[in-house]
C-alpha cells in the first residue's frame, strides 16, 4: 500500500504532543490544549451545534468554530486517552464564536472569549476562577475544568486574524506557572516566548492543510453526495427510534468529518471506518462485535498487502462502508418497517422459524452483517492470481498455484451443513424457489469459482454462529433471543451467499425467473447497492484501467430510487460495456412497489445511460 505519510494528518501526532508537553514544561501546567480554527465545517452542522450548546438558532451563518486538535493533560481527566478516534472520551469538540468581536455569546467560555477578543487571559486564583466560572459559565464542563486552579488562555493570531488558542491550566493545590509566563501575577503578551507559541501554531496550522485536498475523501472515494442523502432523512428519523436513531448519528457526523478534510490518505480514512464500525457495532448491541472488527481489520490490512499494487486495484474495504451507507439511507427512504414485513412473512414459510417475528433492530443488525461482510474473502478470489503474479515479478518463475477446495465439503469442516442451512432460507411468498440448483450452485462457485460471496457467507456462520452464538444460546432461557439471533445470520448468510451473477442468474421465483424486491428486500438491496457503489473504485476494461465516477446524487422517495454516478473525465467504459455489466443484474432482479434505477452520466454532453430494474417479472 503506497504510503500517505508526507501527507497524513495523524502524522502530527507526535510533532503536536511534543509540542504541546514542552509548552506545559516550561510554563508549569497541569495541561496544554491546542485548538484550530476550522473553516470547513458543514453549516447545517455548525447551526446544530450551536442551537444545541447554546439552545438557541444562530442569526446567520457569520460565526467561526474552533476545532479541537490536541492535548497533553495526564490530571485533570487521567482516564481520557485524547488520541484515539472515541469522541465520547476528549473533551468538548468545539468552540463557537460570532464574527462581532464585541458581540459575546451567552454561555461563552474562556476559550471562546479569548478567541473573540483575541485577548490572552489570566486567572491566578481560585477566587477568580469561581468568578469566572459563575459570570461566563452556564455549563462549566465547556468553560472551565471543575478541578482548574489556575487557567493561562493564549489567541493564536496571524496578521490579526484568529488562527486559534492554547489553553494551559493548572488542577494541582499550590501549584503555578513559571516566570517566563507569569511575572508577579501578570502575563506580557508582547513577551518573546508567547511569539514563539504563536508562531510555532501558526507552521503546525500549515503543515495540517498540506495536500488535504488532494489526499481527502472527497478526491479519493468521490463520495460526499452521501452527505445529501443522509440529511434528507433528518425528518424520518427521531430520537424515539433509539437504535436507528444512534446509527444515524453516527454515520452522519462521519461524513460530516469526511467533509471537512479532517482524515486524509487511504489508511486514516480506512481507520476512521474501523473506529466507526466499532461503534456501530455497540449501538446495535451486536454481542460478537471484537470478532467483526478483527475480521474486517484483518481484511483491510490482507487486501492492502496483496492488491493495492496492482494498478486496476478495486478497494472493497471502503466498499463495503459505502455499501452499508447508501443501503442504510434507501432503507430509511422506503421504510424499514416495510422491510420488516416482508422477512416476518418469509419466515412463515420457513419450518423451525415460523413463530419468529423480527423487529427493525434485527433489520438494522442483519444490514450492518451484510454490507460489512458481502466481500470480505474477495483476496481469496484474487489469491492464486496474485500470488502467481508477485513469485513471477520476484522469481522470474511462471508458478501455477492450486488448492484442493474440495476439503471444504468434507464432513470435518461442516461446511456442507452450513449451505444447507442457508438454502433453507431461500424461500418465497409468491411460489416456490429452485433451492435444488442454488446448493449445486453453491458446490460448483467454491470449487470452480472460489467464489468470494458464498465462501464471505461461510466465513460469517463460521465466525459469528458455529463458534459463538450457538455457545451463548445453550446459556441463554430465551428461545426468542435464540432463534433471533440466528435467523440474523442466517438471512445475512443467504443475502451475501447469493450477491454475485454466478450464483443468482439461474435462481428463480415461483413463475418468474427474476427475484422480486417484494420476497427478497435484503438480498435485493445488496445487490443494488453493490453494483451502484462505483464511485471512486477503478474498474479494468478490456485490457484497460478506468477511474472511478463520482456520485453525482441519489434520488429518494418512498416509490423511486436512483443512483446517479459521473465520469468527469474521457477515461469512461464503453455503453457496450456497461450494458454487459449491468444487465446480468437486471435480468435478474425485479420490483413492483418501487423503482430502482441506475444512471450514468459522461463528459460531453452524452445522453445519460440509465438502467431499471423491471416492474413486470419476466415469466417461463
Amino acid at each position: 500500500m503506497p504510503s500517505d505519510s508526507k501527507v497524513n494528518r495523524f502524522e502530527l501526532r507526535e510533532p503536536i504532543r511534543s509540542f504541546l508537553t514542552s509548552i506545559k514544561r516550561l510554563s508549569g501546567a497541569d495541561a496544554c490544549v491546542l485548538y484550530l480554527v476550522s473553516n470547513s465545517m458543514d453549516n447545517d452542522e455548525k447551526a446544530e451545534v450551536f442551537k444545541e450548546r447554546f439552545n438557541r438558532q444562530p442569526d446567520s451563518k457569520q460565526f467561526k468554530v474552533l476545532k479541537f486538535i490536541g492535548v497533553d493533560d495526564k490530571i485533570g481527566d487521567s482516564d481520557k486517552c485524547y488520541w484515539n478516534f472515541d469522541y465520547k472520551k476528549r473533551p468538548d469538540k468545539y468552540v463557537i464564536l460570532e464574527n462581532k468581536e464585541d458581540t459575546p455569546i451567552p454561555g461563552e467560555g474562556i476559550t471562546g472569549m479569548t478567541a473573540r477578543l483575541k485577548k490572552m487571559f489570566y486567572f491566578g486564583s481560585e477566587i477568580e476562577i469561581d468568578d469566572c466560572k459563575a459570570r461566563l459559565a452556564t455549563d462549566a464542563k465547556r468553560s472551565i475544568h471543575p478541578k482548574c486552579k489556575k487557567l493561562l488562555s493564549i489567541p493564536i493570531v496571524e496578521k490579526n486574524t484568529l488562527i486559534g488558542v492554547v489553553r494551559l491550566d493548572i488542577y494541582s493545590e499550590g501549584n503555578k506557572f513559571k516566570s517566563d509566563f507569569i511575572q508577579n501575577d501578570k502575563v506580557t503578551p508582547e513577551s518573546p516566548l508567547f511569539s514563539c507559541i504563536n508562531g510555532m501554531c501558526i507552521v503546525f496550522r500549515d503543515i495540517s492543510n498540506r495536500d488535504a485536498k488532494s489526499k481527502s475523501y472527497s478526491a479519493l472515494y468521490k463520495g460526499e453526495k452521501m452527505l445529501t442523502g443522509l440529511k434528507a432523512l433528518s425528518d424520518n428519523i427521531t430520537v424515539e427510534d433509539t437504535m436507528n436513531y444512534d446509527i444515524y448519528q453516527l454515520l452522519r457526523h462521519l461524513y460530516f468529518v469526511f467533509q471537512r478534510d479532517t482524515y486524509i490518505g487511504h489508511e486514516e480514512l480506512m481507520r476512521r471506518v474501523v473506529y466507526f464500525i466499532n461503534d456501530l457495532c455497540y449501538v446495535t448491541q451486536l454481542p460478537y462485535f471484537e470478532i467483526i472488527k478483527d475480521n474486517l481489520e484483518a481484511f483491510r490490512d490482507h487486501e492492502n498487502l496483496l492488491l493495492y499494487g496492482i494498478d486496476h486495484y478495486r478497494d472493497h474495504f471502503m466498499h463495503q462502508f459505502h455499501v452499508f451507507s447508501l443501503g442504510y439511507v434507501i432503507m430509511n427512504c422506503i421504510g424499514i418497517n416495510k422491510i420488516l414485513k416482508r422477512v416476518n412473512e418469509r419466515l412463515k414459510q420457513i419450518e423451525g422459524y415460523k413463530d419468529q417475528e423480527l423487529t427493525e433492530e434485527n433489520i438494522l443488525r442483519i444490514w450492518v452483517l451484510m454490507s460489512f461482510f458481502h466481500d470480505v474473502t474477495y483476496i481469496i478470489q484474487e489469491y492464486n492470481k496474485g500470488i502467481g503474479d508477485f513469485l513471477n515479478e520476484l522469481l522470474n518463475i511462471d508458478f501455477s498455484i492450486l488448492i484442493d477446495w474440495s476439503k471444504m465439503f468434507s464432513d470435518e469442516f461442516k461446511y456442507t451443513h452450513d449451505l444447507i442451512k442457508i438454502t433453507n432460507m431461500f424461500t418465497s411468498t409468491k411460489g416456490n424457489t429452485n433451492k435444488h440448483n442454488l446448493l449445486s450452485r453453491y458446490f460448483q462457485a467454491i470449487e470452480f469459482k472460489q467464489d468470494h460471496g458464498v465462501i464471505s457467507a461461510l466465513l460469517l456462520m463460521k465466525q459469528l454462529l458455529r463458534y459463538n452464538i450457538e455457545e451463548a444460546n445453550e446459556r441463554d432461557t430465551s428461545a426468542g433471543m435464540k432463534n433471533a439471533s440466528t435467523v440474523e445470520v442466517y438471512l445475512a448468510a443467504l443475502a451475501i451467499s447469493m450477491h454475485t451473477a454466478y450464483v443468482f442468474h439461474e435462481l428463480q421465483e415461483g413463475s418468474s425467473t427474476k427475484l422480486s424486491f417484494e420476497s427478497f428486500p435484503l438480498e435485493f438491496l445488496l445487490v443494488y447497492c453493490d453494483t451502484a457503489q462505483e464511485w471512486g473504485r477503478k474498474k479494468k476494461v478490456d485490457g484497460g484501467t478506468i477511474d472511478g465516477p463520482i456520485l453525482r446524487a441519489i434520488t429518494l422517495e418512498e416509490t423511486r430510487i436512483c443512483t446517479e454516478l459521473e465520469y468527469p473525465t474521457e477515461n469512461a467504459p464503453s455503453v457496450s460495456t456497461l450494458k454487459r455489466l449491468i444487465q446480468e443484474k437486471t435480468e435478474c432482479f425485479c420490483s413492483s412497489d418501487c423503482s430502482f434505477s441506475l444512471e450514468y452520466h459522461f463528459i460531453g454532453g452524452d445522453e445519460p445511460l440509465r438502467f431499471d430494474f423491471s416492474i413486470a417479472p419476466r415469466r417461463i
